[in-house]
């Protein structure tokens, strides 16, 4: 086991903070976040991921629907696909919250295939499964039931644990795709 420390994601220099001041109103590019190969090998998946994902997210944290629309549409292939991932992963620590953005994706926004797509994009056949199952339950109606609500979460949470792993290995495998040597 590859014992891997945590990167607080604002910490690379630059607008790669979410603190900086011109991050919320940069240009809609993409703006890849600088990390040595060291530090790429070291971080553990889900701070890389966070890392990799920083100056995306700071410019559509507390947007409108349109905006994190337009940012989104912007990216590049593989980063679309590890915020798509993300987006999900970083608001499913609970039942309550998981369902709530599930819902909110699959009907509201109605970008569930976005989600499927980043299951594709990676390869990751268990994950594109499960989002499956939870989008026939959500437009079927049985996500409703306490029983199948948990199970498809519980499904969800065992996929994913992998889906951080095969993420953090492809931006490791093509880090030009997300990060800047440094």
């Amino acid at each position: 086991m590859v014992m891997r420390r945590r990167l607080w994601a604002g910490a690379a220099p630059g607008m790669d903070s979410p603190s900086h001041p011109e991050a919320a109103n940069a240009p809609n590019k993409v703006v890849l976040v600088r990390l040595t190969r060291g530090d790429l090998d070291a971080t553990d998946d889900d701070a890389l991921i966070s890392a990799c994902l920083a100056p995306v997210i700071a410019r559509i944290r507390g947007r409108s629907f349109d905006v994190k629309s337009a940012e989104y549409g912007g990216l590049p292939p593989a980063q679309r696909a590890l915020l798509a991932f993300h987006v999900l992963n970083g608001h499913a620590h609970e039942l309550t919250s998981f369902w709530s953005h599930v819902r909110l994706f699959a009907i509201e926004w109605n970008v569930w295939s976005q989600l499927e797509d980043s299951a594709r994009y990676f390869a990751d056949n268990r994950l594109l499964e499960v989002y499956r199952e939870i989008s026939t339950a959500v437009h079927d109606g049985s996500d409703r039931d306490d029983g199948v609500a948990m199970a498809l979460y519980t499904a969800y949470r065992a996929a994913v644990a992998n889906s951080v792993r095969i993420a953090a290995e492809h931006i490791r495998t093509y880090p030009h795709r997300f990060v800047e040597a440094s």
